[in-house]
Parts: C-alpha cells; structure tokens; sequence
C-alpha cells in the first residue's frame, strides 16, 4: 500500500499546485518552463498519468504510442 499512497500523494500534490497557482498551465499543451512553473496540459497530464501508472505497479507508456 505504500506505493499506492506515494503516488495518490504525488497526484494530490500536482493538482492542489495548479488549485494554489504555485503551478500555472500554459495555453500551449506542451509548453515546459521548470524556473516559472508554467506547464501545458500534457505535461500537467503527464505527470498525472506517471504517478497513476507507478502506483499502480504498471510500466509507464511511451507517448509516441499514443499518436
């Protein structure tokens, strides 16, 4: 169950960053700006499903899958 609450943190923390505007998502779905903290939403979606897929024990995709 530690794995599984690890990443349910992980999902928490990124979504209550961008509720709190400590992370801003950028109109442009991949924009990346680590020092300003602006991120598009496939980025935001990426982190999201990563920590989804850790928890979970499965192997994170390849995006270029996705296509």
């Amino acid at each position: 169950m530690e794995r599984e609450e690890r990443a349910l943190r992980a999902i928490k923390a990124v979504v209550d960053a961008v509720d709190h505007g400590s992370i801003t998502i950028a109109m442009d779905p991949t924009y990346f700006d680590v020092h300003r903290h602006i991120y598009g939403i496939n980025v935001i979606r990426g982190m999201i499903r990563n920590h989804a897929y850790a928890g979970l024990g499965l192997n994170i995709p390849d995006p270029r899958n996705f296509e």
